[in-house]
């Protein structure tokens, strides 16, 4: 009752974060309870806050004792993001758009509790296929064109923390920035070996082809995709979050010492801001902001000079100088024209 009462129930997020995680502390009884009604009623809400409060408290649940959520629930969670179904009894319809968007930000979210708990490198070395799991999801959302497909079920103009292909998109970068914080290898997928006789085994569908097109990508280039995709979103929400996430991932995957990679990176989204400026020297606002976005969240790295050698400093000097020379003159458009990016 001290913990519970009138008013501090009243606030949802203080309900689904604090109060929860202080319940969970008293008793197994609670905290078991608490997981079966967050999977059970509340993870496919057909409110979208709902189902991401639910998954930040699976975080901090997590975080308390990982059994029950990493041996039972967890696994439902995964399988449920393949397929984008759950039982009847868990979501009203049995699927849908609500059903992978609950599943993919709990999963972000778990990944992210057993990062702050010190819990990340044991589950990665102790569940291999549960990792590839998770990481199949990002590659079988792409290759069977989820993202469309919720779209189509919700409206294109469904809000960014949906279950639309806006919510979805953005569930999905939350997913590839646990990934990255967490530090998980992401194995190059093999190419498909030839089949011996190419007639009877072509492509029989569209989404076959591209699954089998997809199989002969490694998991970087795929996530690679996936997030570059966001950055080009017309939803403002979309393309921040991808910026954001797509910073995290070069650091992580894409910090080689590799100077012709940096500039291959750096000039891909210069170019691509460049071709957003109008004959005028507007902005092209919406598009343009994902790239000049994605240029501030890029790794120091790519913009810091060393003095390793001079040929680094050189090349970091001009992708540093190219970056400011682009966003300044459209800087100045913007207030020329009295128009911000």
């Amino acid at each position: 009752v001290e913990i519970c009462d009138y008013f501090s129930i009243g606030n949802r997020k203080e309900s689904f974060t604090n109060l929860a995680t202080r319940v969970s502390i008293l008793t197994d009884i609670y905290r078991d309870h608490l997981i079966d009604e967050i999977f059970q009623r509340k993870l496919f809400h057909w409110d979208d806050s709902i189902r991401s409060s639910s998954a930040k408290s699976l975080k901090r649940l997590v975080m308390i004792k990982p059994d029950k959520i990493m041996d039972e629930i967890f696994p439902q969670i995964i399988e449920a993001s393949v397929k984008g179904v759950v039982k009847k009894s868990l979501a009203g319809s049995g699927g849908g758009p609500e059903v992978r968007h609950g599943c993919v930000i709990a999963i972000a979210e778990i990944i992210k509790g057993l990062i702050k708990s010190n819990q990340v490198e044991v589950w990665i070395k102790n569940n291999d296929d549960q990792v590839q799991k998770v990481l199949g999801i990002i590659a079988g959302l792409e290759s069977e064109r989820a993202y469309s497909k919720a779209g189509a079920r919700t409206g294109t103009k469904s809000r960014p923390g949906g279950g639309g292909a806006e919510g979805l998109r953005v569930a999905v970068s939350k997913l590839i920035k646990a990934i990255s914080l967490g530090k998980i290898q992401l194995k190059a997928k093999a190419g498909e070996q030839e089949p011996a006789n190419k007639q009877q085994d072509k492509p029989k569908t569209l989404e076959e082809l591209r699954a089998r097109s997809q199989a002969r990508k490694t998991m970087e280039q795929i996530i690679f995709e996936t997030l570059d995709e966001s950055l080009k979103n017309p939803d403002d929400r979309v393309r921040l979050v991808a910026s954001q996430t797509m910073g995290v991932f070069l650091k992580q995957y894409y910090t080689t010492g590799d100077e012709a990679l940096y500039d291959r990176l750096v000039n891909k989204y210069i170019t691509a801001l460049e071709a957003t400026i109008g004959a005028n020297g507007k902005a092209a606002l919406g598009i343009g902001s994902g790239y000049a976005l994605v240029l501030a969240e890029m790794p120091a790295e790519y913009y810091c000079m060393t003095h390793e050698s001079t040929v680094k400093n050189n090349a970091s000097s001009k992708r540093l100088e190219r970056t400011v020379k682009v966003l300044s003159s459209i800087a100045c458009a913007g207030v020329k024209n009295n128009m911000s990016i």
